[in-house]
């Protein structure tokens, strides 16, 4: 209890000011005025509705005369400076352009116009003394929220490919994902031995995802990070609009927004997401916040970036456009000095992580690779193809069903007005210039569009917020809302989530079911030791008969150096079986040493060839 929050009554601006505070304190005994008000203190400081009860109760012990007139008289000064204690709380501490609108009473004449805060009735609404106080106590307890969001998750990752009791097939990267766990498990190294376009987190986080052989792991980890999602989209929220419901609403509809565009999981931009919304909480919170500007968060803010850029790299510009952020901030406020170590601060943060994943790639043998296929070859190879059209077109619509691209929109708005209408201009460009990058990767899939997530969920709520500036609206006019702004498309986007998993298993029923006779072929002629290449779309061959090859074909894409790799290991090849999908181009070396090592197994299937080493 703070003793000396009433040291201020002995110092007030009149010998009559005094003289009525000393008769109080005669009257009624001091250890119990100083208990009252100090429960009423800490009433309003942890509990805020339990505190305006007591206020409640002070005013009835005024009006029935328990509390002498002189004493009442001066109640706004003693509930003002209550209120000046709590404003140097850490707890409800804000920024000094939201606190500077509020008058604390320290004079008789300042006293006597705050009794107009009683109605007719001598009704005190500390509120009136306070006008931020129902808006912190409202941003405050996340807890409540912390069961709606993992049930949420485990929903949603009911449909990742990596959820061990469906045992589904996936397509195209997803299904080299989820293979090379299980090949890094058996000895075989990403970027050298099979191509690798992820970062090498990733992979790391792949191979412990299937350890024990099955992806049980994978998707825990996946369901963890898709929760961490929902929880610091829910902390960024909460710092821009200052209503916690409002935020727990955009959050849930987030973790939905991730389960579609994630398309079954297995995607490091997924894994990656709970890292770059911390970002994004951390820069929201210390714009708005002054609790949020303490330095030492700069170096878990700087391992952040470096975990999100390791999984995937285009993450990398959403810190560098954090960089110009609080650059322009510190510049403007005067803090160069304090933004310079704050820099230190996350270039220390980042050196953790790059120093330990460092350490493996150098380990492996794999560090010029991994910069070359992971950084270099993304972001220099670039093209739209005929074939990547129809996926950017899906991503387009993924976009617009889970609320995205409308938020997206809104953001344009957001940027023309507000005090930080810089960081959200910046948010705005930047994600049409990241969307821009990944839809002309070559290997560009449409739930690559998950990167633009980060950059964009913010608007939705402060779209949402605007709406609901006038009145407090219940939570389910916020879901509402939340719909009606997005044109119902989210409703869409939810039954797509839902019976994707059926859809894509009935558009590649003939595909799976040519791919799961292939697989059992293989693993009834080969050991576990015995190794097979597979020529194909995905890895599924590989994953169904528990079988890795030390070599696999690089994209057409890759340049002429990563071809002639494969040129010179293939021409001594170590696969009993090698296995090509009859639709797919192959390099001329492997048709050479196809027709010179290999001759081809009596096995009718209308979608491969299987050929045995001689």
């Amino acid at each position: 209890m703070r003793l000396a929050s009433f040291d201020g009554l002995a110092s007030m601006d009149s010998a009559v000011q005094s003289a009525e505070i000393e008769v109080t304190l005669k009257r009624i005994h001091t250890k119990s005025l100083l208990g009252f008000f100090g429960v009423v203190y800490a009433h309003l400081l942890f509990f805020p509705t339990s505190g305006i009860i007591f206020c409640e109760i002070t005013k009835h012990l005024m009006l029935c005369g328990l509390i002498p007139l002189a004493y009442s008289q001066q109640m706004p000064v003693i509930f003002g400076k209550i209120v000046k204690l709590m404003e140097n709380e850490p707890r409800f501490r804000r920024s000094r352009k939201q606190s500077s609108g509020m008058k604390i009473p320290v004079t008789r004449e300042e006293s006597e116009a705050s009794l107009d805060d009683y109605d007719e009735n001598y009704r005190f609404d500390p509120k009136k003394l306070h006008p931020r106080m129902e808006e912190r106590s409202s941003t405050r307890g996340n807890a409540p929220f912390y069961l709606p969001f993992f049930v949420l998750s485990v929903l949603v990752s009911l449909t990742y490919y990596s959820f061990p009791l469906t045992h589904r097939l996936a397509t195209g990267i997803t299904a080299q994902n989820l293979y090379a766990g299980f090949a890094m498990n058996h000895g075989v190294t990403p970027y050298n031995d099979f191509s690798a376009s992820a970062g090498p987190l990733f992979y790391l986080i792949a191979r412990v995802g299937n350890l024990g052989g099955t992806t049980t792991i994978l998707w825990l980890i996946e369901l963890g990070a898709l929760f961490l999602t929902g929880l610091f989209a829910y902390k960024a929220l909460a710092s821009a609009v200052s209503d916690n419901r409002l935020a727990a609403v955009c959050a849930g509809f987030t973790i939905l927004a991730t389960g579609i565009l994630s398309l079954g999981g297995a995607n490091p931009a997924m894994i990656a997401l709970p890292f770059a919304l911390y970002g994004v909480a951390q820069i929201t919170r210390y714009l708005t916040d002054d609790e949020a500007k303490r330095d030492e968060t700069f170096i878990l803010y700087g391992m952040a970036g470096a975990a999100a850029s390791l999984l995937s790299p285009i993450f990398l510009l959403l810190w560098v456009i954090a960089f110009f952020a609080f650059l322009t901030y510190n510049l403007r406020e005067g803090l160069l000095g304090r933004g310079f170590y704050q820099f230190l601060a996350s270039l220390f943060g980042f050196l953790i992580i790059y120093a330990l994943v460092g350490y493996y790639t150098l380990t492996a043998q794999i560090f010029f690779p991994t910069i070359t296929q992971a950084v270099v070859i993304p972001f220099t190879h670039l093209g739209l193809t005929g074939s990547s059209l129809p996926n950017f077109a899906i991503a387009l619509g993924l976009l617009l069903l889970s609320g995205l691209l409308l938020s997206w929109l809104f953001g344009f708005r957001v940027m023309r007005a507000g005090e930080h209408a810089a960081w959200y201009g910046a948010l705005v460009v930047f994600s049409l210039l990241v969307l821009v990058i990944t839809a002309l990767r070559r290997d560009f899939t449409p739930a690559d569009a998950l990167v633009i997530l980060p950059f964009v969920f913010l608007f939705s709520g402060l779209r949402l917020s605007e709406e609901g500036r006038e009145e407090r609206l219940a939570t389910a006019s916020l879901v509402s809302n939340y719909l009606r702004g997005h044109l119902f498309l989210p409703l869409l986007g939810v039954l797509l989530l839902t019976a994707s998993p059926m859809l894509i298993n009935s558009l590649n029923k003939n595909y799976f079911a040519s791919e799961h006779a292939v697989a059992s072929y293989v693993a009834a002629h080969t050991s576990a030791k015995e190794q097979v290449l597979v020529a194909a779309n995905d890895d599924n061959i590989n994953l169904l008969s528990r079988r890795v090859s030390s070599l696999s074909l690089p994209p057409s894409y890759y340049p002429k150096t990563e071809q002639q790799i494969f040129d010179t290991q293939i021409s001594n090849p170590s696969a009993k079986y090698i296995v090509i999908q009859k639709s797919k181009t192959i390099p001329k070396s492997l048709k050479t040493e196809l027709k010179q090592s290999y001759k081809t197994v009596s096995f009718t299937n209308s979608e491969f060839s299987i050929y045995e080493k001689k």
